[in-house]
C-alpha cells in the first residue's frame, strides 16, 4: 500500500505540474495579439489578393518560386491569374510528412481545372526574417497565420526540391460541386485574414486543423474530429477510412506508396530547372 500511495502522490504532482504548465501557456498567449506589420520571411512576406466578378476570380501575388536543390531559391516571382468556378474539376490532398517525425505533417490542398489550369492553397506559420519554426512556439502563439496561394510548380517543389522530404498526393473523392465549394471557402478564409490577423497553433490552428474545418463548413460533419487533427501526418490514413481517398483491396499501405510524387517532382526539375508556372499541369503523374 505505502508504494501504491508514493506512485499516487507522483502522479498527482506530474498532473498538477501539467495543469500549471497550460495554465500559465494560456496566460501568456491570452497577452499576444496578431498582427500583420512584421518583417516577414520571402516565403511568407506577400500576401494575396483576391477579387471576384461572377464566376471568375482573380489572384494576384501568386507565388511562383523556383527551387532547383535542397535549401536552393533559384528565382522569388509572383504572378496574377483568373480562375473560372465552373471548371474545377479535381482537388488534393497533399501530405508532406517530416523527416524524423512521420506522425506530423504539412498539409495542402491543389486544385485543378478543365481548362488546364491548377492552384495550390497552403495554410502555414508566417515566420519573421531569420525565425525558425518551432511546435511548442506555435502551441504558445509565437507565429502569425498566412493563407498562401500559388502555382503547383512551387509549392510541390518546395517540398520534395527545397526541403529534400517525402510529398504524398491524394485525389479527394469529392465531386466538382464540392472542389468549388472547398476553393470558394479557402478564398473566403484568405481574406478574412489577411483583414483580421490571426495566430497559427500547433494544437487548434494548424493547417490540417484548418483544412478539416473548411471541408466541415462545405459539408457538416465530413470530417469528424480524430488525433489526426493534431498528429498530422496520419491524416491520410483517416480519410482513406472515411473513404474520401481512394481505396483499393490491397489497403492504405498500398494506395501510399502510390501516392507518393517526391522521386518524380525531383525528376521534373532536375530536368527542367527553367519550368513555367503551367509546366505540372500537362505532365503525366501529375494528373
Amino acid at each position: 500500500m505505502k508504494v501504491l500511495k508514493k506512485i499516487l502522490k507522483i502522479l498527482g504532482y506530474i498532473i498538477l505540474s501539467a495543469v500549471l504548465i497550460i495554465a500559465l501557456a494560456l496566460f501568456i498567449v491570452s497577452f499576444k495579439k496578431p498582427s500583420n506589420d512584421k518583417v516577414w520571411d520571402s516565403a511568407v512576406k506577400v500576401l494575396p489578393e483576391i477579387s471576384f466578378d461572377k464566376n471568375k476570380v482573380t489572384i494576384k501575388n501568386l507565388r511562383d518560386f523556383s527551387y532547383s536543390a535542397k535549401d536552393k531559391i533559384n528565382k522569388e516571382e509572383y504572378y496574377k491569374d483568373v480562375f473560372d468556378t465552373e471548371k474545377i474539376k479535381d482537388v488534393y490532398f497533399l501530405v508532406n510528412p517530416f523527416d524524423g517525425h512521420p506522425s506530423f505533417a504539412h498539409t495542402f490542398f491543389s486544385f485543378v481545372f478543365s481548362d488546364g489550369k491548377t492552384v495550390s492553397v497552403s495554410i502555414e506559420a508566417r515566420k519573421e526574417v531569420g525565425e525558425s519554426y518551432s511546435s511548442i512556439k506555435g502551441i504558445l502563439n509565437d507565429y502569425e497565420l498566412s493563407i498562401l496561394w500559388g502555382s503547383e510548380k512551387d509549392f510541390l517543389s518546395r517540398r520534395a526540391v527545397y526541403f529534400d522530404e517525402d510529398l504524398y498526393r491524394y485525389k479527394l473523392q469529392v465531386g466538382s460541386t464540392t472542389a468549388k465549394s472547398l476553393f470558394m471557402d479557402m478564398l473566403d478564409q484568405t481574406i478574412k485574414t489577411e483583414s483580421q490577423p490571426r495566430f497559427y497553433n500547433t494544437i487548434t490552428d494548424n493547417c490540417t486543423n484548418l483544412l478539416a474545418d473548411s471541408a466541415n463548413r462545405v459539408n457538416p460533419g465530413s470530417v469528424p474530429w480524430t488525433w489526426a487533427r493534431i498528429f498530422t501526418g496520419r491524416s491520410p490514413e483517416v480519410l482513406y477510412d472515411l473513404k474520401l481517398i481512394e481505396n483499393d483491396p490491397k489497403g492504405f499501405e498500398y494506395v501510399e506508396q502510390q501516392s507518393d510524387i517526391s522521386p518524380l517532382i525531383r525528376k521534373i526539375i532536375s530536368g527542367n530547372p527553367g519550368l513555367t508556372k503551367f509546366g505540372f499541369s500537362n505532365i503525366p503523374g501529375i494528373h
